[in-house]
């Protein structure tokens, strides 16, 4: 027969499950609430703010690794728009001894909680255009990591998330001031729009990697009040920009034929390149040109048997892909399409990995970034499959819908519907998934079936090539 007292614990232990359930019922209530703008937001006025930040003073950890003094700007204070909202977002610069970055504590009351971060950019040397270059990363008054991206030319190109026991997060107690390139991996954005946050991401870490794409959202644009690359009226009147190599510029497309020569001209048109926007996310300067070939066959060196494409590491700075003239021919006008993007991925590795440019930060970071996988068994197709699928996935939707549109809508009227996303990460996993990345392992299997179940649609599209009406 229990006691009083055993009675009385067991009910404690319940209770505090129960609480913690609710907590965490609460985290993901409100942050699908401010996804979808259900969540009720108001602004922190200068009294308040002023009040709570003396009673929740910096850390000497977070002054150390922001490199502020003691204070926060007070007569600085500003109050910024927030999309859809009638309500500010309340930012206070912090005063910073290091002129290389720019810190602000950000504060708005969402459903009742004062909530608070510190935001901090930092820019990729000097900013020579009025639009932003460089890293972005959120933390709470602590120190303690809450979000990271990386922004190029004013786009969200990446995101950082944090490494738990090898798998992917993006909350810890991970300091502000901690080695980034231990405790952080980074993963692509595809959809890349100008730089404005969507609230969540600022005050919610347990969101999952970024969605851009949510339509209506509340969203912040950092760079409008002053937080943004020009470092002057003069610079974003006229803006000195260095010039900068294009990737198709260092491209021969000369020895290229047939249907691959047709599909590669429509990937890389100057308008929308999807070759380039595929490549974008790990800019920088490389000394390897790129000499893209027909062959009319290629067999695979490890496993004997023909394939569609191959790409060689450099030789005398040249970097060559081939891509089969026999398997292009039978193959849908997509999936050579598919094959050239998958290619020149391979490419790009090449260039970033052998390049000793080591003064481009892009370079660096995509190195660091790659040794990630040094334990992987493939690690170009892993580092693929983490870094550039979900981009992949996207060229593909829409260079079929704008491009090979005659095929799109053939599709459409043979299936009665559009072709879902499933379908185009089904054709994005061609390559990958066969090298049974963690990527691949790691999906569950509703996903995996989902993928695998449209995976016999991709050789019903059209093969004739779209040059030759």
């Amino acid at each position: 027969m229990k006691t009083n007292k055993q009675i009385e614990i067991r009910r404690s232990i319940v209770l505090f499950f129960m609480s913690i359930t609710f907590c965490i019922m609460q985290s993901c209530s409100t942050e699908e609430a401010l996804m979808q703008n259900e969540a009720i937001i108001k602004t922190v006025s200068r009294e308040q703010a002023i009040q709570f930040l003396q009673q929740n003073p910096l850390r000497t950890s977070i002054k150390k690794a922001i490199k502020t003094n003691n204070s926060p700007n007070y007569d600085a204070i500003s109050q910024e728009e927030i999309s859809n909202s009638d309500q500010f977002l309340t930012v206070i610069p912090l005063l910073n001894n290091d002129k290389t970055q720019h810190s602000r504590i950000v504060l708005l009351t969402i459903n009742d909680t004062l909530k608070n971060a510190i935001f901090t950019m930092y820019p990729d040397g000097e900013q020579k255009t009025k639009d932003f270059s460089g890293r972005l990363m959120i933390t709470n008054l602590s120190g303690e990591f809450k979000n990271g991206f990386r922004v190029k030319d004013g786009f969200l190109v990446s995101q950082f998330v944090l490494k738990i026991n090898g798998a992917k997060s993006t909350g810890t107690n991970k300091s502000a001031s901690d080695d980034l390139g231990t405790i952080l991996n980074e993963v692509i954005i595809p959809p890349r729009k100008k730089a404005t946050i969507q609230i969540n991401y600022i005050f919610d870490s347990s969101s999952p990697v970024y969605d851009n794409s949510t339509p209506d959202s509340f969203t912040w644009d950092f760079e409008k009040y002053g937080g943004g690359g020009g470092t002057s009226a003069e610079a974003e009147a006229e803006p000195v920009v260095e010039a900068e190599e294009d990737f198709e510029d260092k491209i021969d497309d000369s020895e290229l034929n047939g249907k691959e020569k047709c599909l590669n001209e429509l990937l890389s048109k100057n308008d929308s390149s999807y070759v380039k926007n595929l490549l974008t996310n790990f800019e920088g300067k490389s000394e390897f040109d790129i000499k893209i070939i027909s062959q009319d066959v290629i067999i695979s060196k490890v496993s004997g048997k023909e394939i569609n494409g191959s790409t060689t590491a450099p030789v005398n700075k040249v970097i060559v892909i081939k891509i089969s003239t026999s398997q292009a021919n039978v193959n849908p006008n997509l999936v050579v399409a598919r094959t050239i993007l998958h290619e020149y991925i391979h490419a790009d590795i090449y260039r970033k990995l052998g390049t000793n440019n080591t003064g481009t930060t892009e370079m660096l970071d995509f190195k660091k970034l790659f040794d990630t996988y040094a334990n992987n068994l493939d690690k170009d197709h892993s580092a693929m499959a983490d870094l550039y699928l979900d981009s992949m996935k996207k060229a593909l939707k829409e260079f079929h819908k704008t491009q090979l549109t005659s095929d799109y809508n053939a599709y459409k009227k043979y299936y009665e519907e559009e072709p879902n996303d499933s379908f185009y990460e089904a054709l994005a996993w061609v390559g990958l998934k066969e090298s049974n990345v963690d990527a691949w392992t790691k999906l569950d299997e509703n996903t995996k079936k989902a993928i695998n179940a449209v995976s016999n649609r991709i050789m019903m599209l059209g093969k004739v090539s779209p040059c030759s009406n």
